[in-house]
This record gives structure tokens, sequence and C-alpha cells, in this order.
């Protein structure tokens, strides 16, 4: 089964390095969520390295199991204002939060944990210790955390406690993940029925499952379903051929999901073979059957679309780009794609040319590009003529490489090689490393499906094309409340086969260190690895090899303005991007992406030592300027740095409603100077995220009653040192 080896896979690609873990406290969620919690778009980040099994040992949740996943998101949301209520020290606050958490979803254990922590605030070990139980009994197995953490360090010495961390200790989650009780569904008449028996829902991965038992090929009473394909032109012929002959697998065992309510379904009646995916009303109740698909995976084979978009509202936005902006969701479109299953959608506004909507369009709008779902240029309908290309070349693998390709999670990237080595614009091997076969959006002109069916059935299982997955070892970090005035993330996502970056620092250049001895060859084969600037100006970005292999690189990326997408000189974006690749000596990999976004809200000036001289933010809700809000929190004011003689930073002027404010170099609002006019005393300054529904986030710069006192070493000294009084 497909699914069923899904969670070791993902350990033994280290996928713990990319996804946000689930804490003792919850308390990275706080942080690295913030953005899908308080501004209502998005769920709470994908939580895959944790070893919290509710939904693994749950025993049919009730009252459905479509309810779980909004569950599951509100469950959530109130562990996060958990937290943040303990950290405020509203310790009732906290215990209200958690017994509305417990009466949602009473089998989970996090709740159970920070209830454990408010009642030894309070000095009731007692009532700590019944609740750290409970914690266990639902499914808790982090002992070493229980252990460590400095809230339960007063009951180490407690018989109770200790008899716990063994029992939590010594339990080991199940590896089948799925409800005990799904069942199989059936397929009947090419159709399979989404129903509360054949579903489950892991709560570790906030994804519902479906599995479904195929009826013996022999046993199919359709004689339609015997033949593998109606018309599709040329590649359509030879797909039939090689199928009589015996040689190419056709699209028994590949399911086929449509999730815009059909408002825009593939021509499934030209494959026959085809198994479709229908929902009973319950799960269409529940709102999982429409739009981006995150919800889902099948224990099958899936190719899916949705013909949709965000139309309306400041947060407008195609599938995709929602995907990219919400925390957690490109986790799950990489789960997706290591299990088989693809999914297309169109870019509706997101990739048209024009800027600012002057010409029509806006340029590429994506702050990210990924392997994981198919983008196509156009709006409702033009996702078909892709899924059509891709059932086609599903069906010409042979036999035996498709199932070689299933079994090992790597269908997806090979059908996304093909897919990109085979478009038109693409001649040779050279222009397969170039921005040529890896735009953000696929035109559907630019299909060859003759040439993907050609070059899927020439697949042996010898020469299965090799897997990319790179990680970032080291980066440089922003200093916020000095190069960087807000309180988002420079990380807009890290998965194995996409890491995003959105560039806030102000500094001129940012360093990464990047890896991709992950990279595997599904047949133990040599590898070359290959990393190339897709997007961006060259002279502006150093990659350098560390090492002999190339499977280490330090990356350089110096700042750059919006500039045309190569090939497309009406197309501007704000996206530099890097190719990973990797070669066994048969076929390259299909892509992994590094990508770093530039804001586009801003202008800034750097000087002769890329030092940073001015930046202006704009208030694009009265200028004509177009910035995602979800990534660009809305500043409406000018800062003019300055520094000394060394090029050291001294502070900063800062223009705001016609108003000047002076900032030290480390931040602080002058609140006074001394005899040199230097700052004497300033206030710390915290910069504040105000967000209103169906509004524009907005960034506000609070200066707080925290005091910083300087003192200078002479009278030359124009830094200083300073101490914080509270």
């Amino acid at each position: 089964m497909i699914v069923a080896g899904c969670a070791e896979y993902l350990r033994q690609t280290r996928i713990e390095e990319y996804i946000d873990r689930l804490p003792l406290v919850f308390s990275s969620m706080v942080n690295c969520c913030w953005v899908s919690l308080r501004w209502g778009l998005a769920a709470l980040a994908v939580v895959i390295g944790s070893n919290n099994t509710w939904g693994q040992d749950a025993v049919n949740p009730s009252p459905s199991v479509f309810e779980l996943p909004k569950r599951h998101l509100a469950y959530q949301k109130l562990l996060v204002q958990s937290e943040n209520a303990i950290r405020a020290g509203d310790l009732k606050g906290c215990e209200g939060f958690c017994e509305r958490a417990i009466a949602t979803l009473p089998q989970d254990p996090m709740a159970y944990i920070q209830l454990a922590r408010v009642n030894v605030r309070r000095g009731d070990h007692s009532n700590a210790i019944e609740n750290l139980r409970s914690a266990g009994d639902a499914g808790y197995r982090e002992a070493a955390l229980l252990v460590g953490h400095q809230d339960f360090a007063g009951l180490k010495s407690i018989p109770e406690f200790q008899s716990i961390v063994r029992r939590i200790a010594s339990k080991q989650p199940k590896q089948f993940p799925y409800q005990e009780d799904v069942k199989d569904g059936v397929v009947e008449d090419g159709v399979a029925t989404v129903s509360m028996e054949n579903t489950g829902y892991v709560s570790s991965i906030q994804t519902l499952i479906a599995k479904f038992a195929l009826p013996d090929e022999d046993g199919e009473k359709d004689p339609r379903r015997s033949a593998v394909v109606r018309g599709q032109g040329k590649a359509g012929e030879l797909v039939r051929q090689w199928f009589l002959e015996g040689t190419a697998s056709g699209n028994r065992g590949d399911f086929y999901d449509n999730h815009d309510h059909d408002h825009s379904n593939m021509d499934y009646a030209s494959f026959p073979q085809l198994t479709r995916i229908e929902y009973v009303k319950e799960a269409k109740d529940a709102g999982l059957t429409n739009g981006l698909q995150t919800q889902w995976l099948f224990a099958h084979r899936t190719i899916g679309n949705s013909s949709t978009a965000l139309t309306g509202g400041p947060f407008w936005r195609s599938q995709p780009r929602a995907a990219y902006t919400q925390a957690g969701l490109a986790t799950r479109l990489y789960l997706q794609y290591v299990n088989n299953h693809l999914y297309f959608y169109p870019e509706h506004r997101d990739h048209d040319s024009g800027l600012n909507g002057v010409g029509g369009g806006y340029g590429d709008l994506y702050p990210a590009n990924t392997p994981y779902l198919i983008t196509s240029q156009g709006s409702s309908g033009s996702d078909r003529p892709f899924m059509h290309a891709i059932a086609l070349t599903m069906a010409a693998l042979r036999p035996d490489v498709k199932d070689e390709l299933t079994r090992k999670h790597a269908l997806m990237p090979a059908i996304q090689m093909l897919l990109r080595s085979c478009s038109k614009r693409v001649a040779d091997e050279n222009d397969y490393l170039t921005a040529k076969a890896h735009p953000s959006v696929f035109d559907s002109k630019n299909l060859d499906v003759e040439r993907m069916v050609r070059r899927a059935h020439e697949l042996t299982v010898k020469t299965l094309p090799p897997l990319v997955r790179v990680r970032v070892l080291h980066e440089d970090e922003p200093n916020v409340g000095v190069n960087q005035f807000d309180t988002l993330s420079e990380k807009l996502f890290d998965t194995p086969c996409s890491i995003a970056r959105v560039a806030r620092s102000l500094e001129y250049q940012r360093r990464m260190i990047l890896s991709a001895e992950a990279s595997e060859d599904l047949n133990g084969r040599e590898l070359t690895w290959h990393w190339v600037v897709l997007r961006g100006d060259a002279d502006k970005i150093q990659i350098t090899p560390l090492g002999e292999s190339g499977a280490k690189v330090e990356l350089i990326v110096a700042h750059h303005e919006p500039f045309a997408i190569p090939g497309s000189p009406e197309m501007v974006t704000n996206r530099v991007e890097i190719g990973v690749f990797v070669h066994n000596g048969s076929h390259y990999s299909a892509p992994a992406f590094v990508s770093t976004y530039f804001p586009t809200s801003e202008s800034r000036l750097y000087d002769e030592h890329k030092k940073i001289k001015s930046v202006r933010y704009r208030d694009y809700r009265k200028e004509k300027h177009y910035a995602d809000p979800l990534i660009e929190p809305i500043k409406d004011w000018q800062d003019l740095f300055r520094y000394d003689e060394e090029q050291r930073l001294l502070g900063w002027t800062r223009l705001r409603n016609e108003e000047r404010e002076s900032f030290t170099a480390d931040g602080g609002l002058v609140t006074e100077r001394d005899d040199f006019g230097r700052p004497k005393t300033a206030k710390v300054v915290k910069y504040v995220v105000q967000n209103a529904k169906s509004a524009h986030p907005v960034v506000v710069p609070v200066a707080t009653d925290t005091v910083m006192r300087y003192t200078y070493a002479s009278d030359s000294d124009r830094i200083g040192t300073h101490v914080v009084e509270q």
C-alpha cells in the first residue's frame, strides 16, 4: 500500500529537518504559524516530526471523521492561545483555553500537558501528575522533553512522575497510520466513493486518508474498462499500441480527483481505466471537496485538479500562491508529491504580463516554485490539457517501471522530469538546466505529449530517474528591529525539494550553506550534482561548491530589483531562483528549488560599500502598487541610515507622518542625548502587526517602557554600549 510506508519514508528523507516539530509546549507554533492563525486564511503548520499519535491510536472518533480537520485546527488555535496566555502569566486564561481544547479533542495529549504546566505554576503537583498521566494515556511519547522541561523540574523526585515518564518512554507509536476500523472502500463501475467507513484521520500530519480495494482485473465487468485511452492523437495511438503489446501499464490503479465540484473535469471518458473519486454528502458538507487540495491522501496513484481561485478581497490569489504563502501547506504538498499524487491549478491573474494591473496583469506574483503541483497559464479549464498529458504519460510507463516508481514514492518526481524535459522549449539536456524547463507556470502550447509518452515508455527499472533532496545547513539571520522591521520570518518554507525565503533583512546579500547529500538514486548509481541559476542576475549570485562532489554549496544572493523573466520580457518577477539537480548517468532528476523573494513594497538604496543608505516603504493601499499582504504587511515610513568613517552603523532617522524620529544602532528610539549629541537614553521598540478581518495587515512601531541607557568610552566614541533597564 502506498501510504502505509509514508511515516518511515519521511523519516528516511530527514523530513524532520524541514518542518515544524510539535514541541512539548507548542511554543514553536506560536512563532511560526501566527500568519495563518491571526490572518485566518490557513491551517497551522503541519507536524510530522512529532510522536503525537492520537490520530493513529483513536478508534472511530466521534462525531464524524470529516469534521476532524476543522476540529483539529480549532484545537491548535486554542493551544496557541493557551501558550500566549501562560507566557503572559495569565494562568486562569490558559486553563480556560486548555479546557476548551480538551472538550474539542479529548484524545489529543497536548492540552493536558499545558494544564499540567498551569498546575505546577500554582503549586498543585497532584493535579499536574493527573494531567500528565492523561497526556500519556492520550498518546504523548516525548519522555525526554517531559523530563527536560523546566516547568516540571520540581516533579522529578515524585515517584508518580517517574512512573509516568517510564511508561511514556516504553510505548511506541503504531506504524499503521489509519484508524483501526477503517475499511477498504469498494470501486464500482470505475468510481471510488469516499465515505466515513473508508476514511481515517492522521492528526500528526493533519490529513484524511481514504483507501480502496481495486477489483481483480479479471473481475471487472465493464468491457469499456479494457480500452486504455480513446482519441488523444498520436500519443493516444502509441499508448494503445503499447498496451495491446503488453508493454504499457495503462491507467488501472490510477485515480482522478476532481476538487472543484465538477466545474472543470478532465475528459475522463477518454481514459476509461481511470478510477474517479467521488465524495459522500457528509464530506461535501464539511467543505473538504473544493479548492486547494491539502486535506487528503489516497492509497493509490492520484491526479486531480481544482480550477478555482480566491478572487475577492485583499487576499486574492491562485490556489498555488495560497499554498506557498500559508504556513505548513508546502509541506502537505510535498507529502502528496512523495505519495504519488499530483494536482493541477490555473494561475488566474497571478502570472500575466503587465505590472500593478497596468497592461492587464501583475507579472509573476509567485514567491516560490515547487515541483509538487502543476500550475497552468490561464483560468478555468487551462489545467485540462496537462491532466490529459500526464494521464497518457502514466499509461505509457511500462508495468514494472510504474510499479517500482510507485513503490519507491518516486512516480511524480519522474512525471515532473518528463513534463519539463519534453517541453517544446527544451531542445536538449543543456536546456533542461535552464529556466526554459522550469517556469512558475506552464503554458499548454509548449506541451509535446507524443515526446512525453515516448520518453516515458523508454524508461526501464534500471534507468529510473534519481531523486534530489536539498536542505539548509546554515544561513544568515536577520536582526529584528535593526535590519528587519516586522516579526515575520524570512523562512517562507523548508521542504526537501523546495526552499523559499523572503529577503526581509536590509543586508545587501544573504548567505546560505546548502546540502543535497540526501539525494538518492533508486538503483544505487553514482550521482553528480548540478546547481544552476534559473532566475536572477548571475553577477549577483555566487554558488561555491564545498567539497569535491558538489553535493554541498555556499550560496550568496545579493539584492535584486524587479527583473524580467528569462525569455519573457513582458513578465516581471521579484524572485531569484536556483535549481538543484542530480544526474545518475541516464537521467536528470526533477528539480529542487531554492528561491529568494525580494519584497516589492519597498525601495532600497545602497551606498558604494553595499550598506543600506535608505529604505522607503510603500503603503500600497494608497498607491497603485500591488504587494502580497500575506508576505508584505504595510509599513508607512522611510528610514535614512548613518555610518561612521569605519562604516559602522550609528543609527537612522525615521520619517513617518511628517515626523522625524531618531534611532540608535541597536534599534532604540532616542529619548535623550548627551552634550555631544549622542544617544543617552532610548526606548526599546517592538514592531506589532495589526490585523483586521478582510483587511491588510499593518506594521506599527510601538515604543515600550523598557529603557536602553548608553555610556561611552571616550568623547570620540560615537557608538557606545548600553544596558537595558526594565
